[in-house]
């Protein structure tokens, strides 16, 4: 699993970092979100996911081992 996100992580990478400011910080439509939006909230999940595994991981080897 963590293979695959790493390969969807440098395919979304690739896939704008030939972007340019206005590009990345337009919308696409009145509301939308723009495409620097999306990568901060997708880089916000992440981060939040990963500490609730890191989280549930040391609480329970501790439960384990108390």
């Amino acid at each position: 699993m963590m293979d695959h996100n790493e390969r969807v992580r440098q395919q979304l990478i690739k896939s704008v970092s030939g972007l340019s400011d206005e590009q990345l910080n337009t919308r696409a439509a009145k509301g939308s979100w723009t495409i620097a939006q999306v990568l901060e909230h997708l880089y916000l999940i992440e981060t939040s996911i990963t500490a609730m595994i890191a989280h549930t991981v040391t609480y329970s080897h501790h439960l384990r081992f108390a």
